[in-house]
């Protein structure tokens, strides 16, 4: 009796790290790969969000976009991403980009002010519209 819970516990700990090594071994999502949505400008994004944001979700949640626009700040995150602020005409924040980390060495070429297209995946409104995993375009 004691044999067979043992030989099940050992069956049970060999199937659990068996399915581990798999998930260390995927590869991990990115956006590089994913087919994109849309190509749009920072306002218009942000003016899709504002002016039907049930709409907007359905459109554009959990989907990859391109988005163009004006860098207003960029830093560090917590975890040590970059972040992206770009401004809509009228000077506001518009929309959000947690960058990949990769990416670092690309965004040392970008200040604020200057232009750019992000590659990104959409999570959403915030304060500003929310994208992740972005990665510089062009």
């Amino acid at each position: 009796m004691i044999d067979k819970i043992v030989k099940g516990l050992i069956l049970i700990i060999a199937l659990f790290l068996i399915g581990y090594i798999i998930v260390l071994k995927m590869p991990q999502s990115n956006v590089q790969s994913k087919e994109v949505v849309a190509e749009i400008n920072a306002q218009d994004l942000y003016d899709e969000f504002s002016s039907d944001e049930q709409s907007a979700q359905t459109k554009y949640l959990g989907k990859v976009v391109v988005v163009s626009g004006v860098i207003d700040d960029k830093y560090e995150d917590e975890n040590g991403s970059p972040v992206l602020i770009l401004k809509s005409p009228d000077g506001e924040p518009a929309v959000l980009i947690t960058m990949e980390s990769n990416q670092k060495g690309k965004l040392a070429n970008y200040n604020p002010g200057d232009q750019i297209r992000v590659k990104a995946q959409c999570s959403g409104l915030l304060m500003e519209v929310t994208l992740n995993k972005g990665i510089v375009e062009g």
